[in-house]
C-alpha cells in the first residue's frame, strides 16, 4: 500500500510539470502583442520618414532591434524552457532546427538569457547615450551600473558553468 501511494505521490509531481505549459502558452501570446507593437512603431516610422530627423529614425530602429532581443529572448525561454522542464519537442528531423537547441542544458539556457539581456540593456543604454542632453546624471549612472550588473552576471555564471564542467 505505500508503495502505491508514494508512486501516485511521484506521478503528480513528475505531472506537474504541466502547470508551466499555461505559462508558454501565454509568453507566446506576449511575443505575438510585441510582433504586433513592432509594426505599429514600423509602419509609424514610414509614416514620418520624411519629416523625421536622422536621430529620431535612429532611434526608433534602435527600439526595433530592441524588439527583435527581446522576441529572441521569449523564443529562448519559450522553447528552451518548454524542452527541458515539460516535454521534449520532437524535431530532430526538421530541417529548420535551431542548433542552439541541440545542446541545450539549464545551464546553457541561463547563459543565454543573461546574454540576451545584456544586448538588450546594451540597446536601452545607447538610446539613452543618444538622448543623453536630456538626461540627469543619476539616470545615466543607474543605467551604466545596471547594464555592468548584467554584465558581471554574465561572466559569474559563465565562470561558474566552466568550473562545473571541469569536476
Amino acid at each position: 500500500m505505500k508503495e502505491k501511494i508514494e508512486h501516485l505521490f511521484e506521478r503528480l509531481i513528475f505531472s506537474s510539470r504541466w502547470v508551466q505549459l499555461p505559462i508558454y502558452v501565454g509568453l507566446i501570446a506576449a511575443s505575438c502583442a510585441y510582433v504586433y507593437r513592432f509594426f505599429m512603431i514600423l509602419g509609424h516610422m514610414f509614416s514620418h520618414l520624411t519629416d523625421a530627423s536622422d536621430k529620431e529614425i535612429l532611434m526608433i530602429v534602435l527600439e526595433l532591434i530592441d524588439f527583435s532581443m527581446v522576441l529572441n529572448l521569449l523564443v529562448v525561454v519559450i522553447v528552451g524552457g518548454y524542452s527541458m522542464f515539460v516535454s521534449r519537442i520532437n524535431f530532430k528531423d526538421h530541417e529548420d532546427k535551431p542548433a542552439w537547441l541541440s545542446n541545450m542544458t539549464p545551464n546553457g539556457m541561463k547563459v543565454k538569457l543573461i546574454i540576451s539581456l545584456v544586448s538588450i540593456s546594451g540597446i536601452n543604454l545607447l538610446q539613452s547615450f543618444m538622448e543623453i542632453e536630456t538626461m540627469t546624471t543619476e539616470k545615466v549612472a543607474l543605467q551604466i551600473s545596471i547594464h555592468l550588473t548584467f554584465i558581471v552576471s554574465v561572466l559569474l555564471i559563465t565562470w561558474a558553468d566552466r568550473l562545473s564542467h571541469q569536476e
